[in-house]
């Protein structure tokens, strides 16, 4: 699951989001979760 976390991280970098409101169903909603814990500076919900 990390692998995928730092990939999502990766996409935001890269694209330059900021105050991502992010949806995701099932395994997706784990990572978005992963992530949002790990990263929360990129999330706005």
């Amino acid at each position: 699951m990390q692998g995928y976390v730092l990939d999502l991280v990766d996409i935001f970098r890269e694209l330059g989001l900021r105050n991502v409101i992010y949806v995701g169903h099932s395994m997706n909603g784990m990572v978005g979760l992963l992530t949002a814990i790990r990263y929360p500076e990129f999330f706005k919900k």
